[in-house]
């Protein structure tokens, strides 16, 4: 009787470490799916940042070119201001500049009956005068 009860607990721990052993390869099995689930996640995100980086990298020099077009206008644009600059040192000639601007503005916004160039006026003495330009 002890021997076939012997054999019975003996039956039985070959049970439980066959179940043990069976349930540890699943749960191995489980955490290496696991494992290449997080691995292709991963993969995904590294994949998705780089190409947002790129595309921000990409955009970010493009506004770095338009940037420097636009300080490229700016310096000939200076250039320019300095010539006009040059122009308009002589008092004459700002003078000139100004009948010039005055001229246009009045044939702008007036009818020509409403202006007149070169007009004479008279002074109070009597003598008229002819103003030239």
């Amino acid at each position: 009787m002890t021997n076939i009860l012997l054999a019975a607990v003996l039956i039985a721990v070959l049970i439980l470490i066959f179940l043990l052993v069976h349930m540890s390869d699943n749960m191995n099995r489980n955490v290496g799916d696991t494992a290449k689930l997080q691995e292709e996640r991963l993969d995904r995100l590294n994949a998705n940042l780089d190409q947002k980086l790129s595309g921000s990298l990409n955009a970010v020099n493009a506004r770095l070119e338009e940037v420097h077009q636009g300080l490229g206008n700016m310096q000939s644009l200076a250039g320019g201001v300095g010539d006009l600059k040059k122009v308009l040192t002589n008092v004459k000639n700002r003078g000139i500049w100004g009948e010039m601007q005055l001229g246009n503005l009045l044939k702008d916004m007036l009818s020509p009956e409403q202006y007149g160039e070169n007009v004479t006026i008279k002074p109070r003495g009597g003598r008229t005068s002819r103003i030239r330009y």
